[in-house]
């Protein structure tokens, strides 16, 4: 039996490189366990040249301190090498070692005298696939990526999840799905809430977490916020958080390219989690460690959810009621709820549609952004109020389920999303969903299940929060917005159901707990030291 021990140095390739495969940052390690019974004959690699401009480029590889070898091709796409392994090489660990070529001086003298080179030379060979025999070790573009078909038994592994377990914001709710998620995998999985000095009001008491952390070298610790909380966390708790097996961060980012100012996140640990192509995207090509998707999961209470109850929520029982949701704490510029209601109040200026539509604002935070705020209230001011719900309160979980259950479509004209939970769970309750077509939800909403909304891509002429001048988002076009939503009441009052039939089958194909459960059951790396 051979398994895998370690592996360090693995990272993904530059944005704009076409073909797939790892690359090596200088050096990369794996390390693995052959029992006394096996002796190993071949290592089976699969490379990938990506370009011509590093054409000296090769990947050195070395197993223990005996023989090391040139692993080079000059011809673009993939490329497989056998290696035949010394018979004097002795079971137990074995180290291999892979190292980038040219480097150093040698790199420098190529790129003075020869030309300047258009890509990096570590992207000039990516690594596909590795067997040690018949024992797959690396799949790239495999759902586990390391020890593929060997992972470890989910009863030789504790799992310690660290997040804001008992706040009712985005991060909290996406660290209690992954939490669900491994409970589904059969992991032993241990919830840890973190220091917490915010000002997000609200509670949950859904998922019981404890408080501290010991010293613990067999347990696997997932940091389930971004690295700046770490930072905090840190300075909190001391360095002997890190003391752990293995060190994976799940992070959410919004916009398409991630700063150089968070790079040194990256310094804490092994692995990144993150719920998108989108922000794979944008953190992928900064990364010194393997990148993995792993998408929010939708949870059972989204799949049953509490029966409609609109006079519980002060809501119109006849009309097409729209729900526009958001807290303050999410910027109000990316969240961009104004887009949507001067679209609404478009729509009900009509007045063929006047007494068939009804908007609901949910707000929460709004002491986060008083000018924000001020700028909500003087739009809403300009509808009449018997077309308008505010709900201005942080709603227990149940009851934000509920409330969504009693709407029939939701309306989203943000700039960027990650992800976009809020509106993969309305789609999850066959709820109509207006909503920009760029960033992270599309990679669960198309013209089939939901309503895209046209766009521009706009770049930011000031800092929002995070996010910084000259990087770039949506600006969702007020025209189509409107016909989306006209759209919307047409069908409801024809009962053409057809994109609710749409809706539930998207979310039970990708987002169920079963689903992404199963993407982690063969969590199976260890300590890389």
């Amino acid at each position: 039996m051979i398994r895998l021990l370690t592996h360090n140095g693995f990272t993904e390739p530059s944005r704009g490189v076409q073909q797939k495969g790892f690359a090596v940052r200088g050096s990369a390690i794996l390390k693995v366990r052959v029992d006394e019974s096996q002796v190993l004959e071949k290592l089976n690699i699969i490379l990938c040249r990506t370009s011509k401009h590093w054409p000296n480029a090769f990947i050195k590889i070395q197993l223990n301190d005996l023989d090391s070898y040139k692993l080079h091709t000059v011809d673009l796409g993939q490329k497989e090498i056998t290696i035949d392994l010394p018979r004097e090489m002795p079971p137990g660990v074995i180290k291999i070692t892979f190292s980038i070529f040219p480097k150093g001086i040698f790199k420098f003298l190529n790129t003075f005298f020869f030309s300047k080179r258009k890509s990096l030379v570590r992207d000039s060979i990516l690594l596909t696939s590795l067997y040690l025999d018949e024992t797959k070790i690396i799949n790239y573009h495999h759902k586990n990526r390391f020890a593929f078909g060997n992972s470890l038994q989910q009863k030789e592994i504790t799992v310690r999840i660290l997040g804001f377990f008992g706040q009712t914001f985005g991060l909290a709710e996406a660290a209690r799905r992954t939490f669900n998620c491994l409970i589904n995998s059969e992991f032993a999985v241990t919830a840890t809430q973190i220091p917490y000095s915010g000002k997000h009001h609200g509670k949950d008491s859904s998922v019981k977490s404890d408080k501290g952390i010991p010293r613990n070298f067999d347990e696997i610790r997932i940091f389930h916020f971004n690295g700046d909380h770490l930072d905090r966390v840190i300075d909190d708790w001391g360095e002997s958080i890190l003391d752990c097996r293995y060190k994976i961060g799940v992070w959410h980012w919004e916009l398409p390219e991630f700063p150089d100012d968070y790079l040194s996140w990256f310094n804490y640990l092994d692995e990144l989690w993150v719920p998108s192509r989108f922000v794979f995207d944008a953190i992928a090509p900064k990364s010194p460690i393997p990148v993995q998707i792993i998408p929010l999961a939708i949870d059972n209470r989204i799949l049953n959810p509490p029966p409609p109850n609109r006079e519980k929520f002060n809501i119109p029982e006849k009309e097409v009621i729209f729900l526009i949701t958001f807290d303050f704490y999410s910027i109000f510029e990316r969240k961009n709820p104004i887009a949507g209601i001067k679209a609404f109040s478009k729509l009900i200026e009509n007045e063929y549609y006047k007494d068939k539509a009804h908007l609901v604002v949910k707000v929460s935070n709004q002491h986060a952004d008083k000018e924000g705020y001020d700028i909500l209230l003087k739009t809403l001011t300009a509808l009449s109020p018997q077309n308008i719900t505010i709900i201005n309160k942080v709603l227990p979980r149940k009851d934000m389920i509920q409330l969504i259950n009693s709407c029939d479509a939701l309306i989203s004209l943000h700039r960027s999303e990650g992800f976009g939970l809020h509106l993969a769970e309305a789609m999850a309750m066959g709820k109509a969903v207006v909503a920009t077509n760029w960033s992270g939800n599309t990679e669960f909403m198309n013209n089939k299940n939901s309503y895209p909304v046209e766009y521009e891509l706009v770049e930011l002429e000031e800092d929002y929060g995070p996010y910084r001048k000259g990087n770039y988002w949506a600006d969702p076009s007020s025209c189509d917005a409107l016909e989306k939503i006209k759209s919307v009441v047409e069908n409801i009052f024809r009962n053409n159901t057809r994109i609710n039939d749409e809706v539930r089958k998207t979310i039970l194909e990708q987002l169920v707990e079963e689903r992404i459960s199963k993407r982690l059951k063969y969590i199976n790396h260890t300590n890389a030291t």
